[in-house]
């Protein structure tokens, strides 16, 4: 298992935005199991240190899978539209309305607020999920999908800040 292993492959699903974390947890067992250095004979150095190294991947790509926005990042990147560590201009109005919400987030009304934009985030990201879903990978869907992960990120700035 390469660290370039495609994390949908290694789990035997289909490449979604929606996980069954269920039968993500399962196949991560599963998997676990079969790839544990425990598994290896001791004296067999080189299988205990790829064991190792496949054991990482394994949790890696199970964090990655089993985390909403991680996932989103995840299959943006394997969709070759978002670089890592990319820095990406939200629309002036988008960054105006955060700037406002940051000033208000003292007062019960600025914090409904924050929560009215949290909720509007998952209503505008919802149809586009659902296309990704159904199989659509055009350009205009993943540009889309790849500005929510954006926006979804500086709410998160903000929430964790209020915690």
């Amino acid at each position: 298992m390469p660290s370039d292993t495609d994390f949908f492959v290694l789990f035997g699903i289909t490449p979604t935005l929606s996980m069954d974390t269920t039968a993500l947890r399962k196949k991560f067992y599963e998997l676990s199991r079969q790839y544990h250095p425990d598994r290896i004979p001791a004296e067999d150095q080189a299988a205990q240190t790829e064991a190792l190294s496949l054991t990482a991947q394994l949790n890696i790509a199970y964090r990655t899978l089993s985390d909403e926005d991680a996932l989103l990042g995840y299959a943006l990147r394997r969709e070759g539209v978002l670089q890592e560590d990319e820095h990406y201009q939200l629309p002036p109005d988008f960054l105006m309305e955060m700037m406002e919400l940051n000033e208000a987030l003292e007062t019960d009304s600025g914090k409904r607020a924050f929560e009215e934009a949290c909720a509007n985030w998952a209503a505008g990201i919802a149809p586009l999920r659902l296309q990704y879903e159904h199989g659509e990978r055009n350009e205009p869907l993943l540009k889309g999908l790849k500005d929510f992960y954006f926006r979804k990120k500086y709410l998160n700035r903000i929430t964790g800040r209020l915690a």
